[in-house]
This record gives C-alpha cells, sequence and structure tokens, in this order.
C-alpha cells in the first residue's frame, strides 16, 4: 500500500519510525511494517519473520472521526502492540492459525477462532 492508495500512509510510517525506535528488539528479527491494501476487516498481526502486518481497514477505523494527532496516537498504540508481541516471541495467532489450518476436521474451530480474532 502507498500514498497514493491513502493519504494516511504517510502518518502511519511516520508513527513507525517513532514507535520502533523506542520498542525493545528481539535479536532474533528485524522488525519491518507491511501495509496492505485491503478494506474488508480489520488486521493488526506480528509474524515470526518480524513483519507487522497493518490493513487498510485498521488505519481507517485508527483515524475515523478524530484528528491526526489522535489518529497517530492511537496507531502508536496498535504499532507498539504488535512490536511487544515481537520483542516477547508472542504469535500464539499465527500459530494458532497454522495448526488448524492444516486438519480439516478442525473447520468449526478454525471458524470460531476466525470469529473471536475479528
Amino acid at each position: 500500500m502507498t500514498d497514493k492508495d491513502d493519504h494516511r500512509v504517510a502518518w502511519v510510517r511516520e508513527v513507525w519510525r517513532g514507535v520502533e525506535a523506542a520498542s525493545e528488539r528481539s535479536p532474533k528479527r528485524l522488525p519491518r511494517l507491511v501495509l496492505l491494501l485491503s478494506h474488508q476487516v480489520p488486521l493488526s498481526l506480528s509474524l515470526p519473520d518480524g513483519s507487522v502486518l497493518i490493513n487498510q481497514a485498521a488505519i481507517s477505523l485508527t483515524y475515523e472521526g478524530v484528528g491526526r494527532l489522535e489518529g497517530d496516537a492511537r496507531m502508536a498504540f496498535l504499532l507498539g502492540h504488535e512490536l511487544a508481541h515481537l520483542a516477547m516471541d508472542d504469535f500464539w495467532q499465527a500459530e494458532a492459525f497454522a495448526g488448524i489450518q492444516k486438519v480439516p476436521e478442525l473447520d468449526l474451530a478454525r471458524q470460531k477462532l476466525e470469529q473471536l480474532l475479528s
């Protein structure tokens, strides 16, 4: 996702630089921000490779109905939360989905987990 897709991308990248510079780091990975052009369901997720995924729906929700300063504060909280997952090697969401994706008998459990996390 680029500035052409959403003018708030520049804001998010600016907030990312500040929050990432102040965050603790795991020696196992370097954090990187990945912005997804998806506006269906808000998504923010940290992956074991160091990626922090944020989609357009999450950006819209974060900045909805507030000025830029408050939106930036909300985004800082969201990004800080995801960076904390990286620092603590906490990837239970990704592991839970990966574990149940492979077993067709767990389709109902996967659906319930997707509802819970959304």
